[in-house]
């Protein structure tokens, strides 16, 4: 009893002792070579102020859109002047034909070629259907569909003013006249971001996208130099060759960083341009912390079993940048074939976007996002547990040392 009772603070100690050495030399790996300070700091920072900068408006506006008038009426220079007046379209171009409006298009100069057809306002009043056309630039989904809504929404609403002008002129009631205009309305409820801001879509998920790549490069590089360079063993002795005291001490720094990284941008998303927050900031905070240990320990995991400095950020750039494209943001997870919702599922990424969304934009209660947390806690203890035994041996085996 006596002699484990007395051991007990010995192993401590050591713990203690082989943490503070390990921490001490990376804070000052950090300070001394400006890669670190770039990877850890400034990239971060300058991809949040890109990506501020960017959806900063909110919703797209002023997009070059091509109008050929063959008409030239009343009627024809009204649906023009209502087009220039939404806040998405701007016409640009006035093509003397359709194939100059085409050529506008594919040059670049514009998005859209809306073609008011001859006779447009004689048809209208002789009671003909004609037909506005509308070729859009679909490669980009996003503009495409908004200038497609625009267009639709605005030819309709100059359509029922002409219905209802017409009615009115003979005789009819205007209730009547609306009721055959519009014999069945829809009422909608936009949920949670009914502005359709774009900045509240995208920041919000882009932020801790850009941030997770950085967090496992970060990790994976801060270990893998040690083996490139064959200060491995050195390392291992700074920690009292305690491999926990050597994690401890080698993540800690990079752990305190991007988690202030991390909140710093969350609270600024909040309190500067006003984006919403409806539910829990600690559901959030809790989160964040989760977040940035579940990406350092894929990062420990990938160079311990790689223990290729390359080969690891090879793997651990195409893990993380892909990551947004299947978190379920841009395209539904619901909608996905079952291989990307497998990849779905192993990206911590995922379930942190989910509790993010969740507690900003909709406002759900905290017991919602447990499950999310929980899952993101999985990777924390998989990734330190599996490489635990692993690093060791390549810490101390001069045959994993100088691979690039």
């Amino acid at each position: 009893m006596f002699k484990k009772n007395y051991q007990e603070p010995i192993a401590r100690g050591k713990i203690i002792s082989g943490f503070k050495q390990v921490f001490t030399r990376e804070i000052n790996r950090i300070i001394s070579r400006p890669v670190y300070r770039v990877i850890t700091i400034i990239l971060p920072f300058f991809s949040f102020l890109i990506f501020w900068l960017i959806f900063s408006s909110g919703v797209p506006r002023n997009i070059p859109v091509s109008v050929y008038d063959g008409d030239n009426s009343q009627t024809s220079r009204k649906i023009i002047r209502m087009l220039d007046a939404t806040a998405l379209l701007q016409v640009t171009q006035r093509p003397l034909n359709i194939e100059q409006g085409k050529k506008f298009i594919h040059n670049g100069q514009s998005n859209a070629l809306i073609i008011l057809p001859k006779n447009l306002e004689k048809d209208i009043l002789g009671g003909s259907s004609p037909c506005i056309t509308n070729f859009y630039n679909n490669k980009n989904l996003l503009i495409g569909s908004l200038i497609n809504r625009d267009v639709t929404r605005l030819v309709k609403t100059v359509s029922k003013s002409i219905d209802l002008s017409i009615r009115q002129k003979n005789n009819e009631m205007t209730n009547a006249a609306m009721a055959h205009i519009a014999p069945i309305i829809i009422k909608k409820h936009i949920l949670f971001n009914p502005c359709l801001n774009y900045f509240y879509y995208l920041t919000g998920t882009i932020q801790p996208a850009m941030l997770q790549i950085f967090i496992i490069i970060m990790t994976i590089f801060a270990f893998g130099i040690e083996l490139k360079q064959g200060t491995a063993q050195e390392l291992f002795e700074k920690s009292e060759n305690n491999i926990i005291a050597l994690y401890l001490g080698k993540l800690l720094p990079y752990f305190l960083i991007y988690t202030l990284l991390g909140l710093f941008m969350n609270i600024y998303l909040f309190r500067v341009p006003g984006f919403p927050l409806r539910g829990s900031l600690t559901a959030i905070t809790i989160s964040t912390i989760l977040f940035v240990l579940a990406y350092q320990s894929l990062g420990v995991l990938i160079i311990s079993m790689t223990c290729n400095l390359r080969l690891a950020l090879s793997i651990a750039g195409f893990y993380s940048t892909t990551a947004f494209a299947f978190a379920g943001v841009t395209f539904p997870l619901t909608g996905m074939p079952m291989a990307a919702k497998i990849w779905s599922h192993i990206l911590p990424l995922t379930y942190y976007i989910k509790i993010f969304i969740a507690q900003s934009i909709k406002g759900a209660p905290i017991s919602v996002s447990i499950p999310d947390m929980c899952y993101i806690s999985f990777f924390i203890f998989a990734g330190l547990c599996l490489s635990y035994f692993r690093m060791e041996k390549i810490l101390t085996n001069e045959k994993y040392w100088g691979r690039l």
